[in-house]
């Protein structure tokens, strides 16, 4: 799938989720000076359909969130060819899933680690069963 522009992503973001504040990545400079993306951050008031927040950083129902960011804001993002980073406790990227540039890798035997470290980009490790642990 194509992912959607900057400008479509953030004019859908602002029809989706009225009140989800959102700044360009480039503001954060350095090797974001040219980065396509948005960054954003946790707030309590923006919701899921579900009535649960999008991002929860105090004790998050792994039902619910992976890590920190409900399931539903992840297909939502998906499904426009996005994806998320957590940039810190509180701030959140959200860029194409290009900007990852790297395919996901399928572990041998099950393991315990979320993720893995390729070619410096973080990509969800899964095993034969599909659960990403």
């Amino acid at each position: 799938m194509q992912a959607l522009t900057y400008d479509a992503m953030r004019a859908d973001l602002a029809a989706t989720f009225p009140g989800l504040w959102m700044r360009p990545l480039r503001e954060f400079g350095g090797q974001w000076k040219d980065a396509e993306g948005i960054w954003t951050g946790a707030e309590d008031e923006v919701l899921m359909p579900d009535g649960l927040p999008i991002f929860e950083t105090v004790s998050p129902d792994f039902d619910d969130y992976d890590g920190t960011v409900h399931h539903g804001f992840i297909a939502w993002l998906k499904a426009r060819g996005w994806a998320w980073d957590r940039y810190d406790g509180s701030t959140y990227f959200l860029v194409p899933e290009s900007y990852f540039g790297a395919p996901t890798m399928q572990a041998e035997e099950p393991t315990t680690q979320g993720v893995a470290s390729v070619a410096g980009a973080c990509v969800p490790l899964a095993s034969d069963d599909e659960l990403p642990f």
